[in-house]
């Protein structure tokens, strides 16, 4: 699974000392390719790169140092699953659709994807992720939401099959969008009433206030208010744990199957086999078509895992900000909002002004 992250900032003091410390907090779900979206007087532009920790470096402290009140932020680690690694920037996340009118991130998995995507490709979508590898099963949400909310999360809530928590902003407007199905999602404040979500909450860290992990299938803001906004609850789908992955054995009478986990089960024209491994389920054409690709995919994930030291090698480097050290974060001089030069930045293409 993925880590997502933002702020709407009321403040901009110390924001991104605390969006470095949220990560740093969860930075096991994944370093393997990373992103952000600003949504700025309505206007979204986004980078992506392919390590998190590039994204907290000098080369970025001049953004860093801009951010200013209103401003919407989302962040994404990332630990592939389905598509192609981090390397290639177009498999990372934020996604937005074709006319970059809403920016979305995710945490989860969706095992419906193939059909999902097909769907969509009909409707003449475009998948920017589109590689040899497949295409990042993510994707499909922006898709689905570009839309607008309400009819977006609902669509998703009938078809998708899968596990989410999403976060996702919209071009004209200064609010997140945040919702989530099984997958964790958290909001909480800082000190300074800027308000924060994360798929885990930094426990012990004393810039924030207490956490509130968000109702499953619920549609809430982060709105112009600096508050958090519950708008719309929708009703569970009648088959939410088989759509999950899960079985009779976990949730009794309230699964599909009451008895014993089921190995296979047929859903339309695809047959579905039971994945021990992942904890979810795999489409017969997966399991025969794509098996070395799944295969490559989980050594990739393995290798990560085992690699978190990545962190203090980045930190070690000349290129790093160590936001915990204040004296180092001063070596890269303070701008104000007013001094930035910002000509070209809301155009979409955020990648050449690395």
């Amino acid at each position: 699974m993925c880590g997502i992250l933002g702020v709407r900032i009321n403040n901009p003091k110390d924001v991104a000392k605390n969006l470095y410390a949220v990560f740093k907090n969860q930075k096991s779900r994944g370093t393997d390719g990373a992103g952000v979206s600003l949504l700025r007087n309505g206007r979204l532009t986004r980078i992506r790169s392919v390590s998190p920790f590039d994204l907290f470096s000098f080369e970025y402290g001049k953004f860093w140092n801009s951010l200013k009140a209103g401003d919407c932020v989302l962040f994404h680690h990332r630990i592939p699953t389905t598509g192609g690694d981090g390397d290639n920037t177009n498999n990372n996340h934020p996604f937005s659709d074709e006319s970059n009118s809403v920016h979305l991130i995710h945490n989860g998995q969706i095992y419906n994807d193939d059909e999902l995507v097909k769907k969509l490709q009909k409707q003449k979508h475009r998948f920017e992720s589109s590689d040899s590898e497949g295409v990042v099963d993510s994707e499909i949400f922006v898709h689905m939401l570009e839309a607008g909310a309400h009819k977006g999360l609902k669509r998703i809530v009938k078809s998708v099959w899968g596990c989410q928590a999403l976060a996702f902003h919209y071009k004209g407007e200064d609010e997140i969008n945040l919702f989530r199905a099984d997958n964790p999602l958290n909001v909480y404040k800082d000190k300074i009433g800027n308000i924060y979500f994360s798929s885990e909450y930094p426990e012990g860290n004393d810039a924030f206030n207490k956490g509130k992990e968000l109702d499953e299938y619920t549609w809430y803001k982060l709105n112009s208010k600096n508050s958090l906004q519950k708008r719309t609850k929708y009703k569970e789908p009648s088959n939410k744990y088989f759509q999950r992955g899960y079985y009779g054995e976990t949730y009794g009478k309230n699964s599909l199957y009451d008895k014993e986990q089921p190995k296979m089960c047929a859903y339309g024209n695809d047959v579905w086999t039971w994945n021990s491994n992942t904890g979810g389920w795999d489409k017969e054409e997966r399991l025969s078509v794509k098996a070395n690709a799944k295969a490559k995919r989980q050594k990739q994930i393995n290798d990560r895992q085992s690699h978190l030291s990545d962190l203090n090698h980045a930190l070690g480097s000349n290129r790093a900000i160590d936001l915990d050290n204040d004296k180092h974060w001063e070596k890269f001089p303070k701008h104000k909002s007013e001094d930035v030069n910002w000509d070209g930045f809301f155009d979409g293409n955020w990648d050449k002004m690395r």
